[in-house]
């Protein structure tokens, strides 16, 4: 991550359309999930990261987004729900609630939430960002004691590094 530098590179990320459906939603989450894939991998290029076989190392994720009332088990031994938004190590996935997002990418609350302040398609990258950002960690072997406060301020750093070096951010949009 060092290497980055002042490293700053064209967005691949179109601004949201704001429809309100899943459908909709669930191919801007792609979107952003294979663009945030094809920065770290690049930045495990530009910091001369091999496999353990002696190939660039590239960074892989699996995502499952999830639908109003769908239910599934993860390999963390944690059912996901309309709220869920983590990375599982267990089987290297991502979860996320398409119901969570939606208000996170079109600035709006979740029916009676009045705590969750979402702002637009910003909040959404950037829970990608953070979510993706546990997978960088499993895959650089971060150390596992580690507390998880310490955990997820890594992530939220680890995050950021995407945010400023992979997504032009600009005034005219809600980023």
């Amino acid at each position: 991550v060092s290497s980055l530098g002042q490293y700053v590179r064209p967005t691949q990320i179109p601004p949201f359309t704001r429809q309100p459906g899943t459908n909709e939603m669930s191919g801007y989450l792609t979107v952003v999930l294979t663009d945030i894939n094809e920065f770290w991998s690049e930045m495990y290029q530009r910091a001369g990261l091999k496999s353990t076989e002696g190939k660039p190392f590239e960074t892989y994720l699996k995502y499952y987004w999830l639908d109003k009332g769908q239910v599934v088990q993860s390999g963390c031994k944690a059912a996901t729900d309309i709220r869920s938004m983590f990375y599982c190590p267990g089987d290297d996935t991502m979860y996320l609630s398409i119901p969570a997002m939606l208000p996170d990418g079109t600035g709006t609350l979740l029916p009676g939430d009045k705590t969750h302040l979402a702002t637009g398609e910003g909040s959404a990258i950037s829970t990608i960002a953070h979510e993706y950002a546990h997978n960088i960690q499993e895959e650089l072997g971060v150390n596992p004691a580690m507390d998880v406060h310490a955990m997820e301020l890594e992530a939220d750093c680890i995050a950021g590094v995407y945010l400023r070096g992979g997504i032009n951010l600009d005034s005219g949009t809600n980023r």
